[in-house]
Formats: structure tokens, C-alpha cells, sequence
């Protein structure tokens, strides 16, 4: 599958965003079915054609994203879609349409075999045959990059850069951030493994959320008045917080390597807006282990676009231009 290369809004930005979407928007791939075309005798022919064809060979349900009817400038005539070739033969073809179309010839055309998801698939689809194209806006300024203004993407940089620094002054580890949909930075948390294996540092960032909503596991309410708990690896920002806030609604999180399946499914329940973790991960050479597991569960399996879950986010891979 060809993948799209996704430009920045300015190239002075140090920073390159990419969405993660569903498979059927990031591919540029255009698969191909072939269809029998009659090529009609002139335009008069067209509205009793597609009147006929409706009766004796309608459009199937795969094919509804096709217009009936092309002109083909490069030979000034006008074509009609009958029906796929594996649907039938050219003796039955012209049995059925006897006297009920007026038409010149018949043959075989390539069409696209899915409706476009983005522009590009459209204009690439266009090309073969023409299609209807109902294009989402806001997938368009996902994939173009729109959906974030300049300005914050000076902020998304400075917020993965300080990340970036905490993780190297703590023997590289995984860090990340929650931030509220003002850029106000609300916990800080690198991950706890070495206390606990299921202690990545997206599990800690919930529930230092849930502490700062009156609940919490592994961090206790009346800490927080310290501001700094567990030593440097975990801080509460802000005291600050809407009080009928459900953990992570409306919140982004900001990581330094991407989430694992548990992680991500934490982030999921916990009602998340956006993720945005860094596209090339953070090795190190003297810690022993790592925290989350490279299962590529966003950038791969794609957990966030499965149909069944139930809550929708945006997941952004970032690379940081310059080196940090």
C-alpha cells in the first residue's frame, strides 16, 4: 500500500505532524474492477439508455459510487456501464439489449472498485472512470494538516521538546504529559516499571488525572498539595480542574513513545482527545527495560479506528525536525 506524505503548514515550524487515520483515507491505492461498457450511438441515446439499463442490468450496491455515463473525449463518444464482466457474457449482453438501447459497440473498461475517501483518491479515481465524491471537510484538514494552526504547532513542539529533555535527564525514560484543550500543561509522569510492570507512563498519566479528580491508585489525594509526588518522575501542574470532569475528556496526551494496547485502551476509557507521541522513539543504552512495548497499536494495528470502540480520538505521530 502507498502511504501519503503529509507536508507542514510552514517549513520553519520545527516540527512534522502526521495523522493516523483509517486505512481507507491514508491509502492512495486505487483498486480496479472490470465493468462491460456500451458505447451509445449519440447524446440523444443516453436518457432512454439509462432508463433500459435500470430495468435489465441495475447498478449493484459495490458500484453505487459511479456515475452510469462518461463522455470520452479522446474518442467524442459517449459510454454506458452495463454490468461487471464476471456478471455475464457478451452473447447475453446483446440478447438482452436488443432493441431496447441504441448503441454502436460494447467492451471492457477498468473502473475504480470502492468510492473515494479523500481527494486524492478521487482525482486518481477520475481518471478511470467518473465518480461520485461527497469529500468529509474535517478528514481533509487532518490529512492537509489545517486542523492545527501554526501557533499551535510551535506549542506542540515546545511541550514534546521538554519531554524529550525529562526523559534523557531520567535515564531515558518513557514521558509523557496531559494537556488541556488551552495548552495548559495539568500532570507531568515518566513510567514506573521498575516499581510495577504494568506501570507505563500513559497509566500513570490517568491516574494522576484521577487524583487531581478526587480518586487515583497509585497516587494519594493529600499529596497533592506538594505539587512535586514520587520525586521528579510525576508532577501535578495545576490544581486547577473542571470539578464535574470525567478523567481525560477533552484532553490531549503527549508521549515520547507510542502507547501500547493497554495503554491505549486506558486512554480510550478514559475519554482522551488527542494523542500525539514521538515518531522516533527514545533508545537507551543503559536502561534495562523499556516501558511501553513496541505493539505498534496505533501506527499499525490502528486500535483507534476500529468500528467497535465505543469513544473516537485523533492520533498525530510527530517528528522533531531539528535534534533535541
Amino acid at each position: 500500500m502507498e502511504s501519503i506524505t503529509f507536508k507542514d503548514v510552514d517549513s520553519n515550524v520545527p516540527i512534522d505532524l502526521n495523522v493516523i487515520l483509517a486505512d481507507q483515507y491514508e491509502t492512495r491505492d486505487i483498486h480496479k474492477v472490470k465493468v462491460f461498457v456500451a458505447i451509445l450511438k449519440d447524446k440523444k441515446s443516453i436518457s432512454p439508455a439509462i432508463r433500459s439499463l435500470a430495468k435489465l442490468f441495475p447498478i449493484p450496491k459495490d458500484l453505487i459510487h459511479l456515475k452510469r455515463v462518461r463522455n470520452n473525449q479522446q474518442s467524442d463518444t459517449n459510454e454506458i456501464i452495463i454490468c461487471k464482466e464476471c456478471e455475464t457474457s457478451v452473447d447475453q449482453i446483446e440478447r438482452k439489449l436488443a432493441n431496447s438501447i441504441d448503441y454502436t459497440d460494447l467492451k471492457i473498461v477498468s473502473v475504480p472498485n470502492g468510492p473515494p475517501f479523500n481527494r486524492w483518491q478521487f482525482e486518481k479515481a477520475s481518471k478511470l472512470w467518473p465518480v461520485n465524491f461527497f469529500e468529509n471537510k474535517e478528514i481533509t484538514q487532518r490529512l492537509d494538516g489545517t486542523c492545527i494552526s501554526l501557533n499551535d504547532r510551535w506549542t506542540i513542539d515546545s511541550i514534546m521538546r521538554d519531554l524529550v529533555k525529562r526523559s534523557m535527564e531520567n535515564n531515558y525514560r518513557d514521558f509523557g504529559a496531559i494537556v488541556d484543550s488551552n495548552f495548559n500543561v495539568l500532570v507531568i509522569c515518566g513510567d514506573h516499571i521498575d516499581r510495577h510492570p504494568l506501570r507505563h507512563c500513559p497509566m500513570n498519566l490517568i491516574d494522576l488525572i484521577s487524583s487531581l479528580q478526587g480518586g487515583g491508585s497509585w497516587y494519594k489525594k493529600d499529596n497533592q498539595e506538594n505539587q512535586s509526588i514520587d520525586g521528579p518522575l510525576s508532577l501535578i501542574m495545576t490544581t486547577d480542574h473542571d470539578p464535574d470532569a470525567y478523567l481525560c475528556t477533552g484532553y490531549d496526551v503527549y508521549l515520547t513513545r507510542e502507547p501500547c494496547i493497554m495503554c491505549s485502551m486506558g486512554l480510550l476509557h478514559s475519554r482522551i482527545k488527542r494523542i500525539f507521541f514521538l515518531e522516533e522513539q527514545i533508545k537507551s543504552t543503559t536502561r534495562l527495560k523499556d516501558g511501553c512495548p513496541n505493539d505498534l497499536a496505533l501506527s499499525r494495528m490502528k486500535l483507534h479506528t476500529n468500528p467497535d470502540i465505543n469513544h473516537r480520538f485523533d492520533v498525530w505521530r510527530v517528528k522533531l525536525k531539528n535534534d533535541c
